[in-house]
């Protein structure tokens, strides 16, 4: 498979954020609909994608009022520049509460241990905390799930609490 120019990738979605690695291309609510029914096309997805957190994070992102949706606080596809293959996703939980927005995230096997998932945590991160009101962003880890407390530590986010079977962590605007 080629490799996809940033035109081909970001024709797709309504907020797009590329580096030289991957794109972040937001889904619009026709396209996450078109996941939930596995409506993917091969030659576009890694082996793996849509993941069960793919599944979860649709549904949940199909469940908001229209209002809920603001520009760039949706579901994004993690896109592989060298393949142009999506290999996972990344997004936010609802739109941003009182100056905080919460973000999750996940890979496909095959785009794991790369740096793609601190990557993309850190330029989504780095785009929220651009947008106004905006101070805090917030997720949530497993405590059994090393490898992503691993990456959310690499992006810059802290520990802040925790409760029976989750760790909390944020990224401050400003923060050192």
């Amino acid at each position: 498979m080629r490799p996809r120019s940033l035109r081909e990738l970001s024709a797709a979605g309504p907020n797009v954020l590329a580096t030289e690695r991957f794109v972040l291309r937001e889904l619009t609510a026709d396209q996450v609909a078109a996941l939930l029914r596995d409506d993917v096309p091969g030659d576009d997805a890694a082996p793996g994608y849509p993941t069960a957190g793919s599944r979860a994070a649709a549904t949940a992102f199909g469940r908001r009022t229209a209002d809920q949706h603001p520009r760039g606080f949706g579901m994004y596809q993690v896109v592989r520049c060298a393949d142009g293959r999506v290999i996972g996703d990344i997004g936010f939980h609802a739109p941003p509460h009182e100056g905080s927005v919460e973000v999750g995230f996940g890979l496909v096997e095959s785009g794991r241990g790369a740096g793609y998932a601190t990557g993309a945590l850190q330029e989504l991160t780095r785009w929220a905390l651009d947008q106004p009101g905006v101070t805090t962003v917030v997720a949530r880890s497993a405590k059994d799930n090393a490898a992503s407390q691993a990456v959310l530590e690499r992006a810059g986010f802290h520990r802040r609490a925790e409760e029976a079977d989750l760790f909390h962590y944020a990224c401050v605007r400003g923060a050192a």
